[in-house]
């Protein structure tokens, strides 16, 4: 299952949209810890790689406007546990971690659209995503 995060950059004037995984949460281990680790700011270490977004995008988004996206990256400041971002409850509602959640900086692979497509990518998006999604 896939949790879809959209924002608007303020600074460049684009939409961003990125993903959650619940398959990467579950086999998130000590290594996947430790490669997201291993440059600051943090690589999130479930979400959906930009290079892997436009092909799961394909589900939702018709092709004319994927191609209109570009992979970029955003810092976002999440709350966070010791080790790792908190996943959307959407994902996993019932990880919640017993150590202090504090808000840390991570950084997000996403697609990135100009304001152009914004509007067009935004009202494609299905009412209803298919299960799963």
């Amino acid at each position: 299952m896939f949790v879809w995060h959209a924002l608007w950059e303020h600074s460049s004037g684009q939409l961003h949209i990125w993903a959650e995984s619940s398959e990467l949460i579950k086999k998130q281990s000590a290594r996947a810890k430790k490669r997201a680790r291993e440059f600051y700011p943090w690589l999130h270490p479930f979400m959906v790689p930009g290079a892997e977004l436009a092909i799961v995008l394909r589900q939702q988004i018709p092709r004319s406007l994927l191609n209109q996206g570009r992979v970029s990256s955003l810092l976002l400041r999440l709350p966070s546990g010791a080790e790792a971002p908190l996943p959307s409850p959407e994902v996993f509602a019932e990880v919640l971690p017993d150590e202090d959640i504090s808000l840390r900086s991570w950084r997000v692979e996403t697609l990135a659209f100009e304001p152009r497509h914004a509007l067009e990518v935004l009202l494609s998006w299905p009412l209803a995503p298919p299960v799963g999604t």
